[in-house]
């Protein structure tokens, strides 16, 4: 089975440019994309942007991951605190409650 490349350059094999053609290219392909650049509003151009896609390196990616991170934490962090004796009087009035219903309750 033949690959996806090698079928491509198969069928490509009699496109040929000469080195005054690749020029002539180059440059009709500039001046297409600077006119289209310079009659694009800015609402096009956000357009453009937000419909297009962006490559992003894994370790910038990862980078900011971790600063994004690393500023929940720092924003969150104060809620995981537990203050101990807070927390020991919950537990006190609990277990202090829980002993004045049993003591309350009858068996009829």
């Amino acid at each position: 089975m033949m690959s996806w490349k090698d079928q491509l350059e198969r069928e490509l094999s009699d496109v040929h440019f000469s080195q005054n053609e690749k020029m002539q290219l180059s440059a009709d392909l500039k001046s297409a994309a600077d006119s289209v650049h310079l009659k694009r509003s800015f609402s096009d151009k956000l357009r453009v942007f937000w419909h297009g896609s962006t490559e992003i390196p894994i370790p910038a990616a990862g980078l900011g991951l971790c600063l994004v991170g690393l500023g929940v934490w720092v924003l969150y962090s104060s809620i995981l605190g537990v203050d101990q004796s807070a927390a020991y009087a919950l537990l006190q009035v609990g277990s202090e409650s829980i002993r004045s219903i049993s003591q309350g309750v009858s068996v009829i």
